[in-house]
C-alpha cells in the first residue's frame, strides 16, 4: 500500500507508466524514450492490446516492460492488466497515458507533483485548465463531445472538471487499488473511474497539459460519444442509492 507524504522527494517516489497500445508501431518508441527521460527510475509498462505491427517490438528497444496480449481486450481492458502489474510491482504512483503520441510524456512531472505534495489522489491532464485550448485543431464536434461530458462530470459531482474524458491521468496507488475492484469497462472507462473515484472520496484536481492531435484516432467519433454515454448512465443507474442520496461508498484509505 502506497504511504505518500506531503512534499515527498520525488526521487523516492516509485512511479510507472502505464500504455496501453493497438497498432502504434508508427510512435510507440519515441512515447516510451520521452517518457524515461522524465525521472531517474522510472518504469514504463506497455499493454499491446494484440497488435499485429511491430509495437511490442519497438516498445522493448525503446525500455519499455512489455505484457502482449494475443488478441485485442479494449483499452481499458488493457490499462487494468497493466495497473495490477504495477501495483504488484509496489509502485506508489501510476501514470496512464496513450501511445499513440497525443500526450507528452514531459508532462508527467506536473501530473504526479500534486500527489507529492498531499493535495490530490487523482490528478487529470487537462487540454482545457483555466479556459486555455491546448491545441485548436481538435475537431469541432469531438471539444464538444469532451465540454459535455466535462460539464456533466461537474455537474454530478461538484468538482470543476474541464476534460473529464483526458486519459492522461496519475493516480495514488492505494486509490487505483480501490478502484481495479469496481471498475467494470473494458473499452470507455475514463468517466467510469472519474465517478468511483470521486464516490469513495478521492481528491480530484487537473493540471494542465499539451496535447498533440491525433487525425486518425476514433475518440471523438459518434460512436465513442454514445459509448460514453452508455457508461455513464450505467454507473449512475447500477451503484446501490447513487440517484436517492449521492452519497459516497466504499472510502478508500490512505496509506
Amino acid at each position: 500500500m502506497s504511504n505518500i507524504g506531503p512534499k515527498e522527494n520525488e526521487r523516492d517516489v516509485r512511479t510507472c507508466v502505464i500504455v496501453p497500445g493497438l497498432h502504434e508501431e508508427a510512435t510507440i518508441y519515441y512515447v516510451v524514450k520521452r517518457a524515461l527521460l522524465t525521472k531517474l527510475g522510472l518504469k514504463v509498462i506497455v499493454v499491446d492490446d494484440g497488435s499485429t505491427d511491430r509495437t511490442s517490438e519497438k516498445a522493448k528497444v525503446a525500455g519499455a516492460y512489455v505484457i502482449r496480449l494475443p488478441v485485442s481486450k479494449g483499452q481499458w481492458r488493457a490499462l487494468k492488466i497493466g495497473f495490477k502489474e504495477a501495483l504488484k510491482d509496489g509502485f506508489d504512483v501510476v501514470i496512464s497515458m496513450d501511445g499513440d503520441g497525443q500526450h507528452d510524456p514531459l508532462d508527467i512531472p506536473s501530473l504526479v507533483r500534486p500527489i507529492l505534495e498531499g493535495q490530490a489522489d487523482l490528478v487529470i491532464g487537462s487540454r482545457f485548465y483555466n479556459g486555455r485550448v491546448a491545441n485548436l485543431d481538435m475537431p469541432p464536434h469531438r471539444y464538444l463531445g469532451v465540454k459535455f461530458f466535462s460539464l456533466l462530470v461537474s455537474f454530478l459531482t461538484g468538482l470543476k472538471i474541464t476534460d473529464a474524458t483526458s486519459g492522461f491521468r496519475a493516480y495514488r496507488a492505494d486509490l487505483l487499488q480501490h478502484l481495479i475492484r469496481e471498475l467494470k469497462e473494458d473499452q470507455y472507462g475514463v468517466l467510469e473511474a472519474t465517478l468511483l473515484a470521486w464516490r469513495c472520496g478521492a481528491r480530484i484536481c487537473e493540471r494542465p497539459v499539451k496535447f498533440r492531435i491525433n487525425k486518425t484516432s476514433k475518440k471523438g467519433s459518434l460512436r465513442y460519444f454514445l459509448n460514453l454515454c452508455r457508461v455513464l448512465v450505467r454507473v449512475l443507474l447500477t451503484k446501490v442509492n447513487w440517484l436517492v442520496s449521492l452519497k459516497k461508498f466504499s472510502r478508500f484509505k490512505r496509506g
